[in-house]
């Protein structure tokens, strides 16, 4: 079992050819990936490759985009076929690829396939935060008008709430909930999961035990995020728990 998140945003991971190695590298970086595939069927873990999909034009102008459904620039569709070519020569290949429902993330799913084979599935769980009022609106305009209130965005997003907007709390809870459901399916291949850059935020925060201050952290301009991990399905179901219970202590 193998699974790849596929995101809106960059962070700099690096999964095996997005950026060019030496041809011995390569090779060893798909010796590894044939090794890691032996082990999960084994062992039930799962290989999770997080990634960021394509930008979209309030990507690039610094706006805030929620759940506002926008196409790919022509640089986000560059990226993505890079990325789906690298993934073609490092021998990985998807048997499903899950997205959130929006036009760019399907799209960025869409063109992983076509390299790296797998059946696209939408899963509205994967949906970035509604952001409400803010959406469209650049941060920087934001942190202008409501100072207090940006500066919680950064320092821990899950105590705010977008004016007429979902809790960031509540959709952290949604999104890993997703991941954990996808992860607990009677994988066979490598999956793809294809999301915003909240929705990113949120699953690296996960995977790698990270503060809440890194779902909405920035994240560079010129590539496309990857984060690559082995995990259980008991290890995302726990960490679910415990999100849900910190979540119920705060409505409480």
């Amino acid at each position: 079992m193998a699974i790849v998140v596929v995101v809106s945003q960059p962070i700099r991971m690096w999964l095996p050819g997005i950026n060019r190695q030496p041809p011995a590298l390569e090779a060893k970086l798909a010796l590894d990936t044939e090794v890691r595939v032996a082990s999960m069927a084994k062992g039930g873990r799962v290989r999770m490759v997080l990634i960021r999909s394509g930008r979209t034009a309030w990507d690039e102008d610094a706006r805030l985009q929620g759940q506002a459904d926008l196409p790919l620039t022509d640089k986000g569709k560059e990226n993505l076929r890079a990325l789906a070519m690298s993934l073609h020569v490092a021998g990985v290949h998807f048997g499903s690829i899950f997205c959130a429902p929006d036009e760019g993330s399907v799209r960025s799913a869409k063109l992983i396939s076509k390299a790296a084979g797998g059946r696209v599935r939408l899963n509205e769980g994967l949906t970035d935060p509604h952001l409400g009022l803010w959406e469209g609106k650049r941060f920087s305009d934001l942190k202008e008008q409501n100072p207090k209130t940006m500066r919680q965005w950064r320092e821990d997003p899950t105590v705010v709430r977008p004016p007429s907007g979902e809790a960031i709390a509540d959709a952290r809870l949604r999104i890993i909930d997703a991941a954990a459901k996808i992860v607990d399916r009677p994988l066979r291949k490598a999956v793809a999961i294809v999301v915003r850059p909240l929705a990113f935020g949120v699953l690296r925060s996960v995977l790698d035990d990270l503060p809440p201050e890194t779902i909405t952290a920035p994240m560079g301009q010129d590539d496309t995020s990857v984060l690559d991990r082995m995990v259980t399905s008991a290890v995302l179901r726990s960490r679910r728990e415990l999100v849900r219970k910190e979540l119920a202590k705060v409505d409480g």
